[in-house]
């Protein structure tokens, strides 16, 4: 029973997130033509509701608060650091990245990061970066 619910939950989600990724990429479907489709496709008017709020009410919402918002980046600094060797270990040749984050508020962010680590950062920020300019189309996050 639990490995079934497992298994209708990634349906139900993987749904959701192909009409929410259909809706973000026609920026201009109108509100009455997405709850016609989501009618069509025996989605419960509930549901319906909620989609309809997080794809047209929400984006204005983003929008003000991101107005308000006091906190920002404003430098980054970073360096490759290479450790050759230390003293349990002859040669070790390990790079480090080092990043420092300065935001507004004086602020300063500093993270110590493995090549993994900062290819997961790298892949995380290039896919952020994609759905933002996927938004700014879809003007959800526009002054």
């Amino acid at each position: 029973k639990q490995w079934y619910q497992r298994r209708v939950r990634g349906i139900l989600f993987g749904g959701l997130y192909c009409i929410m990724s259909q809706v973000v990429k026609h920026k201009d479907l109108p509100r009455p033509a997405f709850v016609r489709d989501c009618q069509g496709a025996n989605i419960p008017p509930e549901a319906i509701k909620h989609l309809e709020s997080v794809l047209y009410t929400m984006p204005s919402m983003i929008s003000q608060t991101r107005k308000k918002a006091d906190n920002q980046f404003v430098e980054l600094d970073w360096r490759i650091d290479v450790v050759l060797s230390n003293n349990s270990l002859a040669k070790i040749l390990q790079p480090e990245i080092l990043m420092a984050i300065k935001m507004t508020n004086s602020k300063s962010v500093i993270a110590q990061l493995t090549p993994q680590e900062f290819h997961s950062l790298r892949q995380s920020t290039a896919k952020v970066l994609h759905d933002m300019c996927q938004l700014r189309e879809r003007k959800f996050m526009n002054s």
